[in-house]
């Protein structure tokens, strides 16, 4: 069923962003996009023969009003690093629309792994690496989509597919980044046990 990760993770994002999160953090800035992204995910918009789903254009204005509060992380290098992105996400598409015997799990996990390891390669901050995900498979989406459009195939520009994509590929970042976080206090415990051992056998 096409959505299901992304209904799934969206409502887990905003418990996660309601409940628990500090309230000086940006917690209603959280929130209320995810709903806003959930409301919007079966609306659709027809812009000349070009059809965007809602959510679509909500990734890219929350990502933008992201960019603009906090315009001091947001470099040339996070461009070229989303442009990559994009390049990516349409030449996977690409290939798996000529050649998709090639493709053999399912493909929003694959382009989700895809874009793990491309942005935790690219961009060094979980926050920015979440913002320069969504403006890049975005923007590949519209690419992949304006290619097809040239060969009289169309295509819904941010269908459900595309949000699962999304979501799957937001949730690993997460991951990945608790795992870090947790690998490194297990090491610094690990060294810290380690010293007082060595400590206590000096004595």
């Amino acid at each position: 069923m096409e959505g299901i990760f992304f209904y799934w993770f969206a409502w887990m994002g905003w418990i996660a962003s309601t409940f628990l999160m500090s309230k000086q953090s940006m917690r209603s800035f959280y929130a209320s996009a995810l709903l806003v992204c959930i409301m919007f995910s079966t609306t659709s918009l027809h812009i000349g023969s070009y059809t965007f789903s809602g959510t679509f254009f909500c990734f890219l204005l929350f990502s933008s009003v992201y960019i603009a509060l906090y315009k001091q992380l947001f470099s040339g290098y996070l461009l070229l690093a989303s442009f990559i992105t994009m390049m990516a996400y349409a030449g996977f598409c690409l290939f798996e629309l000529f050649d998709p015997v090639w493709i053999f799990i399912d493909r929003r996990w694959a382009m989700g792994f895809l874009m793990l390891y491309l942005i935790c390669m690219l961009v060094k901050s979980v926050q920015e690496r979440i913002v320069c995900l969504i403006i890049g498979i975005c923007y590949g989406d519209f690419l992949f989509s304006y290619i097809l459009h040239d060969s009289h195939m169309y295509y819904t520009i941010g269908s459900l597919a595309f949000l699962d994509i999304v979501a799957i590929s937001c949730m690993l970042i997460l991951v990945w980044a608790l795992f870090v976080q947790l690998a490194l206090y297990f090491d610094s415990y690990l060294l810290k046990y380690a010293k007082n051992k060595a400590s206590k056998m000096r004595v």
